[in-house]
């Protein structure tokens, strides 16, 4: 399969994870997948900066 969302992409991406990327993502859909079952609602945040390596931290903040 060779979609964006394909299980060859997703399979490459987890094989280029070091161990201990891995075990974290393998955590967290374990955790989605539960709260899921459970009939939860999950939210996904995601964003960009400020972040300290874009030189936007303040420690004033």
């Amino acid at each position: 399969m060779s979609n964006l969302f394909g299980v060859s992409h997703l399979e490459g991406f987890r094989a280029s994870l070091d161990e201990r990327s891995r075990a974290a993502v393998s955590s967290a859909i374990e955790k989605i997948t539960e709260v899921k079952k459970r009939g939860g609602k999950v939210m996904v945040v995601t964003g960009s900066g400020p972040n300290i390596h874009e030189g936007g931290y303040n420690p004033d903040c």
